[in-house]
């Protein structure tokens, strides 16, 4: 989980803990990447999170909600935002058949 002192609070989500089942590691050259918004996040209650991947806004948020995308293989840079705060960039590594 990542965490910012007063700014919003985000879980880069693996298929073991979102129960997902798992996939084959076929030569395939994308993947998804899975942002997930704990249920118990009190931080701006109301206030849908955006969620960015390598700069582009591909969904958003509201408590206890899970975004996936698909993304190629290798490395990107995640984000989460809201109105008036942002998380850091995350940079995750995600190969063939990872989520």
């Amino acid at each position: 989980m990542v965490t910012v002192s007063g700014q919003p609070a985000f879980l880069l989500a693996s298929e073991k803990a979102m129960g997902a089942r798992p996939r084959s590691a076929a030569a395939s050259t994308t993947t998804e990447v899975s942002v997930y918004r704990d249920d118990a996040d009190t931080y701006a209650q109301l206030r849908r999170y955006e969620v960015y991947i390598d700069g582009k806004r591909v969904g958003l948020l509201r408590r206890g909600e899970l975004v996936n995308s698909p993304v190629t293989v290798g490395s990107h840079a995640v984000q989460v935002r809201n109105s008036w705060r942002s998380s850091g960039e995350v940079l995750v590594e995600v190969g063939a058949g990872e989520r």
